[in-house]
């Protein structure tokens, strides 16, 4: 069992202030780690990888990174400019937007920005020692509560070696919607300020051999536009029956999105702003939700957010249906159920496009 308890020999400044001066020492960190992930929903992911980070203080993320998972073929790189997904199997490469959201690609999953600088925005903090060992510090960094999306009790845990004052562990917790979030990483294999990090990043040569897919070809969602829109039978959340071949001479707004989704949780008052603006005049939005283990909790948010729209519970051949593969995801269909939009993320068009109707 561990166990850990209020360090007596160090305060938290004095930590936190050797943990500051130990990432001010680092220019590079190469590392292997595995990352736990426990969602809202009770699943739990395990996977394993290795990156390397190369300090850029001037940079949006302070950092660039080549971060690889074992269980895909894709590998993440991002320079700064550039974020590519590169499959050396096949030769290709894919390039993404070079943002924050890159962080989310399988590569950039296992980054550790904990290696690169110390945490933001918190509220408190407090420092505790591994009793079981006595190898570790611990900082945790508590941050206020979210209410708008749910999220409660969130915390970060960093297990600082005392022999180096750099990250061990890093643990995340929160509650969402009343159900507890953890994410887990253990780093291990760490080298540091190594000369040839940094070829990682920036000798990129062998791309002049492999194909680039640009993301337009990707967009399988074109392939939905001016089709008839597949008929569909689903549940509300008031346990209302909704059938879309029932709903006659209205347009039709398809919002499909997820509770652990936070751009999805950022467009709800967009989308209820639309519903309030529309409705009266012949809109109806159907919210679909198919991750079934959060079912209950997309319930409560609807409730807590006061969200007026229709709500459902989906299903696989829905999302197969509208080549649901990332959330959130619009389709618009017109009086005649013709689907005359489809998008990945909330656009303004899609305001545009309500407004000439109606």
């Amino acid at each position: 069992m561990v166990t850990w308890s209020f360090a007596q020999t160090a305060t938290t400044e004095e930590v936190l202030l050797q943990y500051q001066e130990a990432l001010m020492r680092l220019s590079s960190a190469s590392y292997t780690v595995q990352r736990i992930d426990t969602f809202a929903s009770g699943d739990v992911r395990n996977h394993r990888g290795s990156c390397t980070l190369i300090k850029q203080a001037e940079d949006a993320l302070g950092f660039y990174f080549y971060g690889k998972r074992l269980d895909v073929h894709e590998e993440s790189l991002y320079d700064g400019v550039h974020a590519l997904l590169i499959n050396h199997k096949k030769s290709k490469y894919f390039m993404e937007q070079a943002d924050w959201s890159f962080l989310g690609s399988p590569g950039g999953q296992m980054v550790v920005k904990e290696l690169m600088r110390t945490p933001k925005n918190y509220t408190s903090k407090e420092l505790y020692q591994d009793d079981s060992s006595g190898d570790f510090f611990i900082l945790r960094f508590n941050y206020p509560d979210q209410e708008e999306y749910g999220i409660s009790a969130h915390s970060k845990l960093i297990y600082l070696q005392k022999s180096n004052f750099l990250p061990y562990k890093i643990i995340k917790r929160s509650i969402i919607l009343g159900k507890r979030r953890v994410t887990i990483k253990i780093i291990a294999n760490l080298t540091l300020n190594d000369s040839l990090a940094e070829n990682k990043i920036h000798i990129k040569d062998y791309l002049k051999e492999y194909k680039l897919i640009p993301q337009k070809q990707e967009n399988h969602l074109e392939d939905l536009l001016n089709e008839t829109a597949a008929d569909f039978y689903l549940m509300s959340f008031d346990n209302q029956s909704i059938h879309l071949s029932s709903i006659k001479d209205k347009i039709v707004l398809l919002y499909f999105w997820e509770v652990w989704c936070r751009p999805c949780l950022q467009s709800l008052k967009k989308i209820q702003e639309l519903h309030e603006q529309y409705a009266d005049k012949g809109l109806v939005i159907i919210g679909i939700v198919s991750d079934r283990p959060s079912f209950e909790s997309a319930k409560q948010l609807i409730k807590n957010r006061e969200i007026s729209f229709i709500n459902t519970m989906g299903n696989l051949k829905i999302q197969e249906d509208y080549k649901v593969l990332a959330v959130p995801q619009y389709v618009l269909l017109n009086a005649s159920k013709k689907i005359i939009y489809a998008k990945n993320g909330y656009e303004k068009s899609i305001e545009s496009i309500l407004k000439d109707f109606f």
